[in-house]
């Protein structure tokens, strides 16, 4: 029942228009003026709508204490559940909505992925299994999101400008900051894990027997 009563509160801020092929994420879903490290946090006015689904939103309570076991924090993770499964339609509508429009795609089953949930791979596993796309041409970026807005620029530049090849094959993903074992361990540390229990540390040697 919860789950119903959070997908129609969705369906009133996010839609797809088939016919003007128009995503609509309405404004007053997002507080657009958070400092918030995380990303984009739910705004007063979508919270108040969720209040009244269930009140017990009002309790502010961290992720990593959220507990499914418990029957309390039931609409939290119904809530989740909600937002997954929608975003997923979202998406496979909007994919399944081009494959119509754009049969020459259909016919060669190419299709890229870009932004933030294009590394969902529930939602791009639900596309694959739909026969939709073949797996071979179905191609996600390694950094999809805003992440990669710098990458792709500079690549457009120096085409554009410069004459450069930008069809080449990405061998390395691993392009980002690097970690060393005890920054890791520290961090793992902050949500009181406890080594060798909870996690461990292996060499690279190991990691190929394992």
């Amino acid at each position: 029942e919860l789950v119903k009563k959070y997908w129609k509160l969705l369906e009133k801020y996010i839609s797809f228009n088939n016919s003007i092929e128009k995503l609509t994420i309405k404004e007053d879903l997002f507080n657009f003026n958070s400092k918030h490290s995380a990303g984009l946090k739910f705004s007063n006015h979508f919270y108040k709508k969720l209040y009244s689904i269930s009140p017990i939103f009002k309790k502010k309570i961290k992720g990593m204490q959220i507990n499914p076991k418990l029957e309390e924090h039931r609409p939290y993770i119904n809530f989740i559940y909600t937002v997954q499964k929608f975003s997923e339609e979202m998406v496979f509508k909007i994919v399944k909505h081009f494959f119509k429009k754009h049969p020459e795609g259909k016919s060669a089953q190419n299709l890229i992925i870009a932004g933030g949930f294009a590394l969902n791979i529930v939602s791009n596993g639900n596309i694959i299994s739909s026969g939709l796309v073949n797996p071979k041409n179905f191609y996600v970026p390694a950094f999809p999101a805003d992440n990669g807005s710098s990458i792709g620029a500079a690549l457009s530049i120096a085409a554009e400008e410069y004459g450069f090849k930008t069809k080449q094959s990405l061998e390395n993903v691993s392009l980002g900051k690097e970690y060393t074992n005890k920054e890791v361990e520290r961090a793992l540390k902050q949500f009181k894990l406890v080594k060798n229990k909870d996690f461990k540390f292996y060499k690279e040697k190991d990691l190929i027997k394992e």
